[in-house]
């Protein structure tokens, strides 16, 4: 078994984790340099196992010692951002930090660009090995200002503070700067509305603002996180600060049956003035899972049913039928099989487990996992993963290796293992 650290992608706030086997992270910067991180590590009363942008300008960092708070040693983690385009690099990726003119940048800049497009160096000392390329562009293009059409920078010196999104800091509206130095080049344009207006929340009516910040991660769309599977956004560009946000409407997928050819569902709906975020069987005599295809039922009675979870269930009160998903068992919703109150893995056949009292056992899936940190355990299917429902073995983040998790959600339990493939188990990989 080789042994994993995480390693960083980092590029104007993105952050996203990626194993590489046996390459420790070694620190610049901080108040401990040249130093291997160390993982997981306390600090703020909490553990981590991968690098950290809190409180830290969104630069990553890490402790060198496991008790951050007792010893107060830590360091910079040396990054590698995305790959870039033009220069003399061939698309080699930026390095963080660099040194240009005996200066370290951790972030893409404009600096002496005559086309005040974002660069970095593809190496760690651009005066010594004058490697570079551009940067990729924020996407978010600018309308009005004295910069117009052109995409924000991310992140830009305006006053003596360092953005990494969208302000309303001495305007009325959102905007920003379009080099990457605001006090320098005196560039900026105004941010366009995401045309997303938020439902329910504590700001409804408002819209989405792109990106957001939160909990240490930028958003360019709406994201579930947090809030039972629901996407939604933050409508000032710091959650963190201002806590504003609604949930965001969307829509599911194609329907059956009903009187609308097909429409996929509306979430949310109204029914009875009641609304509805996911499928329900609520007043459904077969009790099969149904949705509405417009906002608002009650106006325009649209509607048709969802696709079943493929679930067919075993034993229980109710053997042989499918899953319903999401469904209600006391107080929570549920998103998958659990074994909360049961010995085995078990879910509803309605959506509303305290009104039907319908259920059944969930099969085993039959594949015992190999590696991972949960070895000899079934898949559980369906599991969650960022966010996406899995109803089999991934291969996403793990080098092509199919694997899956051992309870029904991975990103809270973290538990998983490798799905056994032909080949030899020596060559399984790392997990992010």
């Amino acid at each position: 078994m080789r042994l994993c650290v995480l390693w960083l992608t980092f590029h104007l706030g993105f952050i996203t984790g990626k194993s590489l086997a046996t390459k420790a992270i070694i620190t610049v910067g901080g108040n401990d340099p040249g130093k291997e991180c160390i993982f997981p590590f306390k600090y703020e009363d909490k553990m981590y196992f991968q690098c950290i942008i809190k409180n830290n300008n969104n630069i990553p960092w890490c402790a060198t010692t496991s008790d951050y708070a007792k010893d107060q040693k830590w360091g910079n983690c040396a990054i590698i951002g995305s790959p870039t385009t033009g220069g003399n690099s061939n698309g080699a990726p930026c390095q963080f930090p660099f040194t240009y003119q005996n200066k370290q940048y951790y972030y893409c800049t404009t600096y002496n660009e005559g086309s005040k497009l974002p660069w970095c160096a593809t190496v760690s000392n651009y005066d010594k090995d004058p490697k570079w390329g551009y940067c990729p562009t924020s996407g978010i293009v600018t309308e009005g200002g004295n910069d117009p059409g052109k995409h924000c920078v991310f992140p830009f010196y305006y006053g003596k503070e360092l953005y990494f999104q969208c302000t309303t800091n001495d305007h009325d509206h959102l905007w920003c700067a379009t080099t990457s130095d605001y006090d320098t080049d005196g560039k900026w344009g105004n941010c366009p509305e995401s045309g997303i207006v938020t439902v329910g929340g504590n700001d409804p009516g408002k819209h989405c603002v792109f990106p957001f910040y939160y909990e240490d991660q930028l958003h360019l769309k709406c994201t579930t996180k947090n809030n039972n599977h629901i996407p939604w956004c933050a409508t000032t560009s710091d959650f963190a600060k201002d806590k504003k946000w609604g949930n965001c409407p969307f829509s599911g997928s194609p329907t059956t049956g009903g009187n609308s050819n097909g429409a996929p569902c509306q979430f949310p709906f109204i029914y009875q003035n009641k609304q509805y975020y996911y499928c329900t069987t609520e007043n459904e005599g077969s009790k099969l899972p149904w949705c509405a295809t417009v906002s608002n039922y009650d106006k325009d009675p649209k509607w048709g049913y969802c696709p079943t979870s493929g679930i067919v269930t075993e034993g229980g009160n109710d053997p042989g039928k499918q899953c319903v998903f999401p469904f209600y068992y006391g107080k929570e919703l549920y998103f998958q099989c659990t074994t909360k109150d049961h010995n085995n893995l078990w879910c509803a056949t309605t959506s509303d487990f305290n009104t039907d009292r319908k259920w059944g056992n969930c099969p085993d899936s039959g594949i015992v996992t190999v590696g991972g940190n949960d070895p000899g355990k079934h898949c559980v299917f369906p599991f969650y993963y960022e966010d996406q429902l899995y109803f089999q073995c991934t291969t996403k983040n793990n080098k092509n290796i199919p694997w899956c998790a051992t309870t029904g959600d991975f990103d809270k339990d973290q538990k998983w293992g490798n799905c056994p493939v032909s080949g030899s188990e020596e060559d399984a990989p790392c997990k992010a």
